[in-house]
């Protein structure tokens, strides 16, 4: 099925409902669904499967206010969903909402949204996506989000990812100043043999920002949630309480390739990590931090700290000594090694570090 406004550059304003039907591909089909330029569309209680010579279940060139609700949408050998922008036209997708939709098997990403304005992902499941364990490949790939106005350009709310080869979520580049893409209260088990969310390193020029807000990701093989280098953007709530690591993943919650995030674009309200074996390791962002150093280290100091800073220091292995000297003023003057579970307090006073309590756990 294919409705189009028949001019690309001119999207069509319908007032279309698709209730209540199950479309089910075979032979050479391209699509099994395809809403060309077209705004204000409603698909609702409908099936859409491919099979494996289908390259895209549904695809959404340039449409505006669309909404997808209680719909499957499965098996396709690129993506079983597809939000773009014709080249050349310059009409972005924008305002799109999916509840309640099931999206999987296609062996490419279930979902890939390029260059999209303001796309809503409620209450869904995306299962069974991807089909090389690589970063290009699993359950959503949302790349060059960009705003509009204040709004942010994609948000994930309530969805379930399970299963998936490769990463349950890929947020790559955009080119804009604002706008990000949102996860809330998601969660992702199992099969996400490289990452649960993988935050790409963007091109000289470009961003990559994704906020994590209440969400767990657990069981990927190599990192829950990874922020590559020169990312940047937010995770909210604690390691211990829904953002969750596999147990190989490298050093702790949460892990940043190269340790060179925007710090004045990231917030983390769990536990940030002292580089490995340093020092005078940095703690540039405020909060907890877990020593995990791989080798015995002795601190010195703590660089890029601020006057009147707290510091709370966790030892997750007995790799690192808290060196008395004159910036780093500790209890009796004493050098502290640190056991598992230590939790040491701090606090930065005319340029000095000054021991503030320090717990045996």
């Amino acid at each position: 099925l294919k409705v189009s406004s028949g001019n690309p550059s001119s999207p069509a304003t319908f007032n279309m409902f698709i209730r209540d039907l199950k479309f089910i591909g075979g032979g050479a089909a391209n699509n099994i669904l395809m809403i060309e330029n077209i705004a204000w569309f409603h698909v609702q209680n409908c099936w859409f499967e491919g099979d494996n010579s289908t390259v895209t279940t549904v695809a959404l060139p340039e449409c505006l206010v669309g909404t997808f609700e209680n719909c499957i949408i499965r098996q396709a050998t690129g993506y079983a969903v597809h939000i773009y922008e014709n080249v050349g036209y310059g009409s972005q997708p924008n305002m799109l909402t999916f509840n309640t939709c099931n999206i999987y098997r296609g062996e490419t990403f279930g979902l890939f949204a390029e260059n999209v304005n303001q796309l809503a992902l409620n209450n869904c499941g995306f299962e069974v996506s991807g089909n090389v364990a690589d970063t290009n490949h699993g359950g959503i790939h949302i790349k060059n989000a960009s705003p509009d106005g204040l709004a942010p350009g994609v948000v994930l709310h309530g969805c379930w990812f399970e299963s998936n080869i490769g990463v349950n979520i890929r947020v790559s580049e955009r080119s804009y100043t604002s706008g990000a893409t949102f996860i809330h209260e998601c969660n992702g088990i199992g099969g996400n043999v490289v990452y649960g969310v993988y935050v790409a390193t963007p091109s000289p020029g470009n961003r990559s920002t994704a906020h994590i807000y209440d969400s767990s990701f657990q069981n990927a093989t190599s990192r829950d949630i990874f922020f590559d280098t020169g990312t940047s953007g937010s995770i909210y709530n604690s390691i211990y309480a829904t953002i969750l690591l596999s147990s190989t993943s490298v050093n702790a919650f949460p892990y940043f390739s190269g340790y060179s995030l925007s710090s004045a674009e990231l917030q983390s309200f769990g536990s940030n990590i002292l580089t490995d074996n340093s020092t005078t390791p940095s703690v540039v962002r405020a909060g907890i931090y877990l020593a995990s150093n791989t080798s015995a280290t002795s601190i010195t100091n703590f660089a890029d700290g601020v006057e009147g800073q707290v510091l709370m220091i966790n030892a997750t292995n007995g790799n690192t000594t808290l060196v008395n000297g004159a910036s780093l003023r500790l209890a009796s003057a004493t050098n502290k090694t640190m056991a598992t579970r230590d939790v040491i307090q701090l606090v930065k006073q005319s340029g000095v570090w000054y021991q503030m309590s320090y717990s045996t756990n």
